[in-house]
């Protein structure tokens, strides 16, 4: 494998990184590391998150990456700075909600453990912050737009949606189904190629780009590899 990048998430999420990467980096091998035996972290506690995290690194570094590119908000927000400053020799990047430039007042849909962070970007008297604690396992568990819809109707009921002017998915899980939140009628936002742009430039910055005449490829490792996990991982890659 040539140039190897890795991209690592809870689950089904960073995979919305990870098609953004391969066109900014089309000639990096990825690594796609999906814990999914211990898909949804957001519901779990900050020390559950990091000893999970932790023990992936191990796992992700013992292929040599040149970068990591952790695509989960809630880990983003607990794990990647220390990440950052154990490994200082490998590109370590992740994914915060950032609401700086988004219409306002906005609801910000995430995680438990990523709204307990306070780590929102931008967030201010304006921001609202909405954890949805079922929705990124439903997600993961590929739940039909009808099904997600009529749990977020039921989340939604005796809430005035309509008192904000955006919507912001912290949370790349919910990027799957961007379509199912926009059909509430607000603008609705995430800073997927944002983030992704930032880390491609950080890797041509570093030198790590070097260009070969063929184009990289793409490894998935899942934590539950059971053949019907892998397909059903292989199926939401082939849709982006």
């Amino acid at each position: 494998m040539q140039n190897k990048i890795a991209v690592f998430d809870s689950g089904v999420g960073g995979l919305v990184l990870l098609k953004r990467l391969q066109k900014l980096l089309p000639y990096h091998d990825f690594l796609y590391f999906a814990d999914n035996l211990n898909v949804p972290y957001g519901n779990k506690t900050q020390k559950e998150i990091e000893s999970i995290v932790s023990c992936n690194m191990q796992k992700i570094l013992s292929f040599k990456p040149q970068g990591v590119f952790v695509a989960c908000n809630t880990a983003t927000s607990l794990c990647v700075a220390d990440l950052q400053t154990k490994y200082p020799s490998i590109i370590i990047d992740g994914i915060l909600p950032d609401v700086a430039n988004v219409p306002k007042p906005c609801i910000v849909f995430c995680t438990k453990a990523t709204a307990d962070s306070k780590k929102i970007i931008g967030a201010d008297k304006d921001t609202f912050v909405f954890p949805l604690e079922s929705c990124a396992d439903m997600i993961e568990k590929g739940c039909s737009d009808v099904q997600l819809k009529t749990y977020l109707e039921k989340v939604f009921s005796g809430f005035n949606l309509f008192g904000f002017k955006s919507i912001f998915l912290g949370c790349t899980h919910y990027v799957h189904k961007k379509q199912v939140f926009e059909s509430f009628g607000l603008p609705v936002f995430d800073n997927v190629g944002k983030v992704a742009q930032s880390f491609a430039n950080k890797i041509k910055m570093n030198g790590l780009n070097k260009k070969t005449k063929m184009k990289g490829k793409v490894s998935f490792f899942l934590s539950d590899n059971k053949e019907k996990e892998y397909l059903k991982y292989l199926d939401f890659y082939a849709k982006l």
